[in-house]
């Protein structure tokens, strides 16, 4: 199934974009301490019968896509929900983010600005895990046998 995780400012209305896919099939789901809208969708396709007929299928599934709309203020939330966040947008096939805009403002350049923040919210609690495992394997290094510190050298230098 592919995974679609629809993200953006408060004021973006990742909601309404998720409402115009799913219409009423969104639910609202509680994932740890993070709240989502959740839609899972069919897609359809006129060849999945007669393929399913020249090969004598038992079953035929159609293709799903699962969307997920983030709440708006998961990014700036404490760090134990705000890696949460992260941790379900890495499990996503496609980041899929809205963009406010307003009138007479350069498309281009709210676009740019959207992007470039999302970029540096996910390089930063990027960092934050790895920290955390440079950390873990600093202590391998310190304290751990001389082939876990070898190894743990080896993480070290490529971090």
């Amino acid at each position: 199934m592919l995974t679609v995780a629809i993200v953006g400012r408060f004021d973006a209305g990742c909601v309404d974009v998720l409402a115009a896919l799913a219409g009423p099939h969104a639910i609202v789901a509680s994932k740890g301490r993070l709240t989502m809208r959740v839609a899972t969708l069919h897609v359809p396709d006129p060849r999945l019968e007669r393929l399913s007929a020249v090969v004598r299928a038992p079953k035929s599934v159609p293709a799903e896509i699962a969307f997920w709309a983030f709440p708006h203020d998961a990014v700036g939330a404490a760090a134990a929900t705000a890696a949460e966040w992260v941790g379900h947008l890495r499990l996503a096939d496609v980041l899929l983010l809205v963009v406010p805009l307003a009138a007479g403002v350069d498309v281009g350049d709210t676009v740019a600005a959207s992007v470039r923040d999302l970029r540096t919210e996910l390089a930063l609690l990027d960092l934050a895990v790895i920290e955390s495992g440079l950390h873990r394997v600093e202590s391998k290094a310190a304290s751990g046998p001389r082939v876990e510190r070898r190894s743990a050298l080896a993480v070290e230098h490529t971090l």
